[in-house]
């Protein structure tokens, strides 16, 4: 159930909490729905991801940044474990040196 939350410059801003099990698809309707409805900016966080709609977004539009910053986040995670294990191996690599 979404509920009103806090006043930023002027404007009013909802956030939505998805229930657990609810598909993106669904989460982004729903947002998209309320920001259209009540003409203003829906908040909501999805698996990790803080999202905002406002009432000039589509569906379509929310869920195309949901799985662009999605995409940003696994990257980063590939990156930080790629850099993980070549420090692992430099630090075998000094360790059989000694």
């Amino acid at each position: 159930m979404p509920c009103i939350k806090f006043q930023v410059c002027g404007k009013w801003s909802i956030t939505l909490k998805p229930l657990p099990g609810t598909h993106i698809e669904k989460a982004c309707v729903d947002a998209v729905l309320l920001a259209t409805t009540l003409c203003v900016n829906v908040k909501f966080r999805f698996n990790g991801i803080d999202m905002e709609v406002d009432p000039r977004d589509s569906s379509g539009s929310a869920m195309s940044r949901y799985d662009n910053l999605i995409s940003a986040a696994q990257e980063k995670y590939r990156r930080e474990e790629e850099a993980a294990k070549t420090v692992d191996i430099a630090d075998a690599f000094c360790w059989n040196a000694r």
